[in-house]
């Protein structure tokens, strides 16, 4: 198939370069690559440790905990819904639930947990779709609620305990590959493949343009909604069991940040605040350079506050860029 387009009245379209069309359909993305490309350089030359196979293995496990939660993240970004911000009670109560019934093997206990999970996909649902809530207060609700209530069952204690299975999950490489990263490979070529060729993704796309309009073409969007939050329980499930494989032990603390640390990684990726547009490989990409980020401030020393107010920094950076670049090229 040729580059050559045809343009209206029969008129030749001038040719356009592959790489041009890959920056005018998500610059947002180029310019990261770009900046993470930077970063690596930085760190071959300027930080000891960062290219140790010790490090390198903790940097593919530690993306593979932050990218199922992003993954997830994605699907709520191109709904319109912005956020979930419920996904931080999940993560802590799949973790404490697989814990917690580890003893009875992990065909019981992982269930368990993404059907712990499903619950607050089932309220979102109702809130921000069938009752057409805000999807951000509607989450902050749940997430505030359900925190609450993880924190009144378990005393804030920490649970320990593990399965073979999750264990070998966490803890396992293959060809010095975590085994946790290689099943976060493949999550995000099912994800891609169900945000990009599959009815529901092309409900999701449209009820994130616009969902008056998508209701108006007779898209049942508060099951599209529902689904999406049902996609991010998955997601938040899948994290919340990784690291409790990792470290055999779960407490509702543990997933502070990965909210916020999961929507930059979308946002930086290129997926659109507004809705309607986004990609599961531009939030891989998102999701690496985060990743890089941390590694190179904690081995720099930065104090950690200022590790927050470096990644504040950039996804602010990352907006203004993205909506420049957008607004030049007529792009949502």
């Amino acid at each position: 198939m040729s580059d050559t387009q045809i343009a209206p009245a029969g008129k030749v379209a001038p040719y356009v370069p592959p790489l041009r069309r890959k920056f005018d359909e998500n610059p947002t993305a180029i310019v990261v690559t770009g900046a993470l490309i930077a970063l690596l350089l930085f760190a071959a030359v300027g930080l000891d440790g960062f290219w140790s196979a010790q490090n390198l293995s903790t940097l593919l496990r530690n993306s593979a905990f932050l990218g199922f939660v992003a993954l997830a993240m994605t699907f709520v970004v191109v709904s319109g819904l912005i956020i979930d911000l419920s996904v931080v009670p999940q993560i802590a109560l799949a973790a404490i639930v697989v814990i917690a019934l580890s003893p009875h093997g992990i065909a019981v206990a992982a269930p368990a947990a993404i059907l712990a999970c499903l619950g607050f996909a089932i309220v979102n649902g109702i809130g921000a779709g069938l009752m057409r809530g805000n999807g951000v207060i509607v989450t902050l609700a749940t997430a505030t609620a359900g925190m609450g209530v993880l924190n009144y069952i378990t005393g804030g204690a920490q649970y320990s305990g593990n399965t073979t299975l999750l264990s070998w999950i966490g803890n396992a490489s293959v060809a010095g590959i975590p085994v946790v990263f290689l099943i976060f490979a493949v999550v995000a070529v099912l994800a891609h493949n169900l945000l990009s060729a599959t009815s529901f993704g092309y409900s999701l796309r449209a009820t994130g343009t616009n969902r008056g309009a998508a209701r108006i073409a007779g898209l049942n969007t508060t099951r599209t909604l529902t689904l999406t939050f049902a996609v991010s329980s998955l997601g938040a499930a899948a994290a919340g069991m990784a690291l409790a494989g990792y470290s055999s032990s779960a407490v509702s603390t543990m997933s502070a940040g990965y909210d916020f640390n999961a929507l930059a990684a979308v946002v930086i990726g290129g997926t659109s605040l507004f809705g309607g547009r986004g990609s599961i490989l531009g939030t891989v990409l998102g999701v690496a350079f985060v990743q890089v980020l941390l590694s190179v401030l904690s081995l720099a020393g930065l104090p950690f506050q200022w590790q927050q107010f470096v990644q504040g920094f950039i996804i602010v950076a990352t907006l203004a860029a993205d909506a420049i670049l957008r607004r030049r090229g007529g792009l949502k």
